[in-house]
């Protein structure tokens, strides 16, 4: 619980790194949160403009996220899934 509140912070676009680092606690899923509110955090500070503009290969980011993930029950397989946004150490 604790991991994926981060997801509901209103700012999560300006958080760079995160560590959570032997909890087992921690899986794939929190993974996919983390993104999934990090691309609607982007939307919501996008101006109208520039959302229309996107192309396919949207949303990349300035700086992405960095997550360590040392002795946790993340795989490396949600990596692709979320490369664009968040990278895994």
């Amino acid at each position: 619980k604790g991991v994926s509140a981060l997801a509901w912070l209103r700012n999560i676009h300006l958080l760079r790194e995160v560590d959570v680092s032997r909890n087992r606690n921690v899986d794939d899923t929190v993974v996919r949160n983390l993104h999934t509110a990090l691309v609607t955090s982007a939307d919501r500070t996008s101006p109208p403009s520039e959302l229309e503009s996107r192309t396919k290969d949207k949303d990349q980011p300035q700086q992405k996220l960095v997550m360590y993930i040392f002795d946790t029950s993340i795989t490396r397989e949600v990596q692709k899934e979320v490369k664009d946004w968040i990278t895994l150490c």
